[in-house]
């Protein structure tokens, strides 16, 4: 976890969010408990995990464009112009 923390740039809110998702993870109460709605109970745990990654997701995509290392999909029209000149 540690090396998440120090490669990607995380503020307070993105730590905090991870946290509490990975916390609800591994904590016995579920919002869906798995022996009540059987494979169906996962979902809760599913959603809590893409949670987690969409936030590093934007943690990265903040990086890139704080960095100057925006892929492609990032430029306007008028960057991908310019570059091309």
């Amino acid at each position: 976890m540690s090396r998440v923390i120090k490669r990607f740039d995380l503020t307070r809110t993105d730590k905090a969010i991870i946290a509490v998702a990975v916390v609800y993870v591994l904590s016995p109460f579920d919002l869906i408990p798995e022996l009540i709605a059987g494979p169906l109970g996962l979902t809760d745990d599913l959603a809590a995990l893409a949670v987690v990654g969409m936030t590093l997701l934007r943690a990265r995509r903040r990086e890139r464009a704080t960095t100057g290392d925006a892929p492609h999909e990032f430029q306007t029209d008028e960057d991908a112009r310019t570059a091309k000149s």
